[in-house]
Formats: C-alpha cells, sequence, structure tokens
C-alpha cells in the first residue's frame, strides 16, 4: 500500500519526500483503522510497511559524495559539496516525512479509538 501510494504521488508530479508523506499517513491510518477493527499491532503493521520507501540510492550517492571529497584531486568541490549536501537533505527530509505521516496517523486516530 505505501509503495503504490507513493508512486501515484511521483506520477502526479509530487516529490519524493511529499509522496512519502502521504503515504506513511495512509499507512499510518490503515493500520489505525485495522487496530481498531482486527485487534492486530498497527505500529508495526504501518512501519514495517515503510521501511521500503527508505531512500537508499539517496543515502548511498550521499555517502559516495563524502568518500568524493575525502580524494586528493577534486575537479570542482564546489559542485562536489552542493551534490553530496542536495542528497543528504533529501534523505533527511524523506525520512522526517516519513515518520510525521506515520506519527500523524497515530495523533489523529488516538481519541477516536481510545487506545
Amino acid at each position: 500500500m505505501a509503495l503504490a501510494t507513493r508512486m501515484l504521488g511521483l506520477d502526479a508530479g509530487w516529490t519524493v519526500e511529499a509522496a512519502s508523506f502521504t503515504a506513511a499517513a495512509a499507512v499510518g491510518c490503515a493500520g489505525r483503522v485495522l487496530r481498531a477493527r482486527l485487534g492486530i499491532a498497527s505500529t508495526a503493521l504501518a512501519v514495517s510497511g515503510c521501511i521500503p520507501m527508505v531512500p537508499g540510492s539517496f543515502a548511498a550517492q550521499a555517502i559516495f559524495g563524502l568518500f568524493e571529497l575525502t580524494s586528493l584531486h577534486l575537479d570542482d568541490p564546489g559542485k562536489v559539496a552542493m551534490t553530496t549536501m542536495e542528497f543528504t537533505l533529501r534523505v533527511i527530509f524523506t525520512i522526517g516525512a516519513i515518520g510525521a505521516g506515520l506519527s500523524m496517523a497515530t495523533h489523529i486516530f488516538r481519541s477516536e479509538f481510545h487506545d
């Protein structure tokens, strides 16, 4: 569900961060509804559903950029530093968006289902 929702957002032209937030919120809400109806552990279900959305390729590119910055002979260190910072920030914002989406669902449904 998380990947399908994120792909719909990406196809609509959203950023990875916005699509990941929406997908995490959808999975979090679905998990809370399932908990209320079936009594299953919604937090574990929602978190495990969001694990595939962690931006591994962005993280790898950020790490490779850090390694490149430590080399002795750089052609354009400013460009490498900016690209590395961009990928690092995208990883941080995407993980933050996933966490915010999951926790938002918990807070919205807390009073409704009397947790």
